[in-house]
């Protein structure tokens, strides 16, 4: 499972995002020191994966470095056999290929 994991995370660091057509949503940006998450939820096929990237095409242009982003579609069929034990297998394998980002305060998953 972690080859698998390694290959989604560079494919999607070397990937450049999709185009997108800019939608006018604002999504608020929360101080550092409060670690949430922004869950985007709605019926199937309105927007919600491209409102994402868009959100992080905007932190890219604030100047987040692409690696410290961090997606993963599970749909991808080479997921199939993604079991709820293997999330913590993310962590350790994005952290294996970015060691120096370990303690940073600015990693969006």
């Amino acid at each position: 499972m972690k080859k698998i994991l390694k290959t989604k995370i560079l494919e999607f660091q070397k990937n450049v995002l999709p185009k997108l057509f800019k939608r006018n949503v604002t999504i608020p940006d929360l101080p550092i020191s409060i670690k949430k998450a922004i869950v985007f939820i709605g019926m199937r096929r309105v927007g919600k994966t491209f409102l994402m990237y868009q959100h992080m095409e905007d932190l890219l242009q604030r100047g987040l470095e692409k690696e410290k982003l961090l997606y993963i579609n599970f749909e991808d069929d080479r997921l199939e056999n993604f079991k709820s034990k293997d999330f913590q297998s993310i962590l350790d394998v994005y952290f294996e290929m970015h060691p120096e980002y370990i303690n940073s305060e600015d990693l969006i998953f």
